[in-house]
């Protein structure tokens, strides 16, 4: 597909099947350990979250894959996948304060390797065994999507090197479209495997899992930052109408680390908290991307956690939790 030509088609986002009145702001919620989605807390911690705007949450559920040679895959409900009634309650207490929700099955690697990587070769006996488990594992949330009338099922995130063998990926695509009724969203990474996807079509929305790099420098300046936006713009206008989807940022967000805004992807390095660097980015997103094109539909930030006393100044993490990027998202998300 090429990267450069784009069809004349300018996507509307207005009046998409009743979802996308305007950009869809909202939040991934995740929890990487059992029985914290049930919890009064983390229904604490919704409610903080609504009062700063937000109208849609992404419940991330993750569920494991042994290594990238094997094709076993394993729900860990008694460690550290939640278990479905767990996700089932934070489901309802989410849509008890009016949030509507994508439910965002992850798959990660037990040793903590990247997901991009799983690709089994030549050896289509673990292809075919692969998509057979990870059919499975997407039903099993499927299923609940449709019980629990969600508003949006997100089919894979970041699978890079799987998305090749198309045939598969379509049959999952209309395995899931048997069980549930709503709209369907790939999150794929932003560094090329966008383009990479061949069943777009198939789906409602292209997912893009936006950790753009957006400076070199250690102390960017907001108009360096806004600037650095228009190329990666350019490319997604030119796939949005080239197959006439609109876009939605499956996950954007960046840590409160000094240094941060060059490798928003980079989720371990060390380095000295910088809440006012975090609060750039998002500002920068928003004077940027927000509301500025036709084929956006909105954007989940990445990450909101379940305890409501998470982040704070010494965080260096992804949260915007009681940092100055909280207050940049009650600006925009409540204007």
């Amino acid at each position: 597909m090429s990267r450069i030509l784009c069809a004349a088609i300018v996507v509307s986002v207005a009046g998409f099947g009743g979802l996308a009145e305007g950009p869809i702001e909202g939040m991934n919620v995740a929890a990487w350990w059992h029985s914290l989605y049930g919890t009064p807390q983390a229904k604490e911690s919704l409610a903080d979250l609504k009062a700063i705007g937000a109208e849609w949450i992404a419940i991330v559920v993750t569920c494991y894959q042994e290594s990238l040679d094997s094709p076993v895959i394993r729900c860990l409900e008694e460690t550290r996948t939640p278990a479905l009634d767990e996700v089932r309650e934070l489901i309802r207490a989410a849509k008890s304060l009016r949030f509507k929700v994508l439910l965002k099955p992850h798959l990660d690697i037990d040793d903590g390797t990247w997901r991009r990587f799983i690709d089994f070769g030549a050896d289509e006996e673990a292809w075919k065994d692969w998509f057979v488990a990870y059919g499975a594992f997407l039903l099993r949330y499927a299923v609940l999507a449709q019980e629990e009338k969600v508003e949006m099922f997100c089919i894979g995130v970041e699978l890079g090197g799987t998305v090749k063998r198309a045939r598969e990926w379509r049959k999952v695509i209309r395995a899931v479209r048997a069980t549930y009724s709503g709209p369907l969203i790939y999150a794929a990474s932003w560094d090329g495997e966008i383009w990479d996807v061949p069943f777009w079509q198939e789906l409602d929305y292209i997912g893009i899992d936006a950790y753009y790099p957006l400076s070199g420098k250690f102390a960017p300046t907001l108009e360096e930052l806004v600037a650095a936006w228009k190329g990666p713009l350019r490319s997604i206008e030119c796939l949005a109408r080239r197959v006439e989807k609109p876009v939605i940022f499956t996950e954007i967000g960046y840590r409160s680390l000094d240094g941060a805004l060059r490798e928003p992807w980079n989720w371990p390095s060390p380095g000295e908290p910088d809440p006012e660097e975090q609060a750039l980015g998002y500002r920068a997103f928003f004077e940027a991307v927000w509301g500025k094109y036709p084929w956006f539909a909105g954007a989940f930030f990445w990450h909101w956690e379940v305890d409501p006393a998470a982040g704070g100044p010494g965080d260096t993490g992804y949260t915007p939790q009681h940092k100055p990027a909280e207050e940049i998202l009650r600006v925009y998300f409540r204007d």
